[in-house]
């Protein structure tokens, strides 16, 4: 009997244990949502989404700005995208690799044949050398990612040449 009676006691607080880490799990999950919306719309879930899948086009995926002489200024690599399918185009996100980047992106629906843009903004105040960085990009189409590129040299004044 009493081991019964401790055996019902041990699976009584185990379940409830479980219960309470359910809970806190649950929590946790909510939490990281609410931050995931609370951040720039790059990042925001909350119905930037669109069933229905349409095709894309870019006018290019890497910008290269070659070399540039370094100092307290501000790249921005614009990329322009067509809707080239028949539904309408949404970017759902874009996420660039650096925090040291900013961005911009079309938020409207892109209809058909219309065009719509991204804009990555580096500084490259005490940058030097090769600079290479990437930002994807997700849309309510088939390849659900898309890799943008953008690069930079930046040399000293001394030695621009």
């Amino acid at each position: 009997m009493k081991k019964a009676l401790l055996l019902g006691t041990i699976i009584i607080l185990f379940s409830c244990q479980e219960s309470d880490f359910a809970k806190d799990r649950e929590g946790f999950s909510s939490s990281m949502k609410k931050n995931e919306k609370s951040n720039s719309p790059s990042k925001m879930d909350n119905g930037r989404r669109l069933k229905e899948l349409t095709k894309i086009e870019f006018e290019e995926k890497l910008i290269d700005f070659g070399d540039v002489i370094s100092g307290d200024t501000t790249l921005t690599a614009t990329y322009v995208i067509k809707n080239i399918g028949k539904n309408p185009l949404l970017i759902e996100y874009v996420n660039p690799d650096c925090t040291c980047s900013n961005f911009e992106f079309t938020m409207d629906t892109i209809k058909e044949n219309e065009r719509g843009l991204i804009k990555l903004d580096f500084n490259i105040k005490n940058k030097i050398g090769l600079n290479k960085f990437y930002a994807t990009l997700r849309a309510n189409t088939n390849s659900k990612f898309y890799k943008l590129t953008y690069m930079v040299n930046i040399k000293n004044n001394q030695n621009f040449n």
